[in-house]
């Protein structure tokens, strides 16, 4: 397989001035963070919940992506906790008119094994006469860059991203993408499914960007579906593969209606069954290579 080419100039269209962002979601909530981090570095991220919008019982809750952890560098007398990848911030009483906006902030640290954009998913959720009414706002992305490292130290890191199940391990129930790289003028795409255990319903879905043809290279005696007008790429099986792991793959064949200014970002998510329930985790992108033993 080939070695990965990264496709960073692409990337590097949403980011091309400063290195700190703020972004709006429909007057209700501002997040502020940099635009690209370092992979295996620190940084900060600051929810920023406009005063007089909620009240009561009232839970910030941001999906964090695998490779990530967190914790409260502020909680603005909230209640916080990080478990199942998802910081909460929680208020049991929050006063009904506020004088100043509510504002909280999650350090976070990286995996130095990550490249690519990683997304942050954040949603609020208010107890209004006993019903839960949750608010979904936009998805927040990050560029994780090549971490700071001599190049000795370089060459030695890069010599372990190539894949061995063990090594993965360590993640649990997850799924995770090699960064997409080119082959002769095509994308090659190549997906990690660890599913534990998990035997019965999967899917796998991502978006991806505007313009490219998805077609199956490998799809575990999948269902491949490519939906062009949404862009979506679908792999279903009623009964997953017996192996706790294994490698889906797909190719994306660029068409003339492609792009040129966008970004090249593809966003997915695993769904599994569990307990009679239908469960998700998002699908991170990782500086790995992904091959078959």
């Amino acid at each position: 397989m080939k070695k990965p080419t990264f496709l960073l100039l692409l990337l590097t269209i949403l980011f091309c001035n400063s290195s700190f962002s703020q972004f709006q979601n429909d007057d209700k909530l501002t997040i502020k963070s940099p635009r690209e981090v370092r992979a295996g570095s620190n940084f900060q991220i600051t929810f920023i919940i406009q005063k007089n919008q909620y009240h009561g019982n009232v839970r910030l809750q941001i999906e964090i992506p695998q490779g990530f952890t967190v914790t409260a560098k502020s909680n603005d007398n909230s209640i916080f906790r990080f478990e199942d990848q998802r910081a909460i911030f929680q208020w049991t009483n929050l006063p009904s008119v506020q004088d100043d906006d509510i504002k909280v902030s999650l350090q976070v640290s990286s995996d130095q094994s990550m490249l690519g954009y990683s997304v942050f998913r954040p949603s609020i959720v208010e107890i209004i006469n006993g019903e839960a009414i949750r608010n979904d706002f936009t998805a927040h992305a990050i560029m994780i860059t090549e971490p700071d490292k001599s190049a000795s130290e370089l060459k030695k890191s890069n010599a372990k991203t190539n894949y061995s199940f063990d090594e993965i391990q360590k993640e649990g129930l997850c799924c995770i993408r090699q960064v997409p790289f080119d082959n002769d003028g095509e994308i090659i795409v190549n997906i990690l499914v660890s599913k534990g255990q998990n035997t019965n319903y999967g899917k796998v879905q991502e978006k991806v960007p505007y313009g490219y043809i998805a077609s199956n290279i490998d799809s575990k005696n999948g269902i491949f579906v490519f939906n062009q007008t949404q862009n979506l790429v679908k792999y279903m099986w009623m009964n997953m593969p017996t192996d706790e792991q294994f490698i889906i793959s797909y190719k994306l064949t660029p068409t003339n209606n492609v792009r040129k200014e966008q970004a090249f970002v593809i966003q997915g998510v695993f769904y599994y069954t569990a307990d009679n329930q239908t469960k998700s985790v998002n699908i991170q992108e990782r500086r790995i290579e992904l091959t078959q033993e």
